[in-house]
């Protein structure tokens, strides 16, 4: 490039040519992929495009089974928010037929991979799993944020092994039930 009294005056010749036509398509490539990965304002945080959400897509793992297990994190104040889960499980899984999806509160919790520790499993707020074996998907709760087991039972919550429910509504004793192994 040349700078003749302060103006500019592009590079003649072939090469000059060359380095004009390089640049304008490297402008054009990363404009397509700015695009095509939805960046079109680099400041989201004020972006009015995005829509507030309640909860956060931290990562998603393969499952050995097909599509991908997601795991999600969900503010406490919205653990028994179920439009919450309901629009996040609707956005996560979009069309998918298969996926699995796993709620918690607190990122730590949340595995790395598909093998998920019964530790981790055992603070988990929610399940949701769709799958062509299913008439409908899946969604529930965890059992420990049900007031009672008895409650927890009729609204069909997922139980995990080790577990503390809160105080039986029937029972009498001052220790709280432990679930000691998977019903479903």
């Amino acid at each position: 490039m040349i700078m003749e009294k302060g103006r500019f005056s592009p590079p003649s010749g072939h090469a000059g040519r060359m380095k004009i036509v390089h640049l304008s398509w490297l402008v054009f490539i990363l404009g397509t992929l700015l695009v095509s990965a939805g960046v079109t304002n680099l400041d989201s945080s004020h972006s009015s495009t995005q829509p507030h959400r309640d909860w956060e897509l931290v990562r998603s793992v393969p499952n050995d089974f097909g599509g991908t297990i997601d795991f999600v994190l969900i503010p406490m104040g919205k653990i028994r928010d179920l439009t919450n889960y309901q629009a996040a499980a609707v956005v996560i899984a979009g069309t998918r037929d298969r996926c699995m999806i796993y709620f918690w509160t607190d990122r730590a919790q949340i595995p790395t991979s598909a093998w998920i520790p019964v530790t981790n499993l055992q603070v988990t707020t929610a399940e949701y799993e769709r799958s062509p074996d299913y008439k409908t998907p899946h969604f529930a709760l965890a059992c420990w944020l049900y007031p009672s087991m008895e409650a927890a039972k009729s609204a069909n919550a997922f139980f995990m092994p080790g577990v503390t429910m809160p105080k039986s509504e029937t029972t009498t004793n001052k220790t709280s039930e432990v679930i000691t192994k998977p019903q479903k």
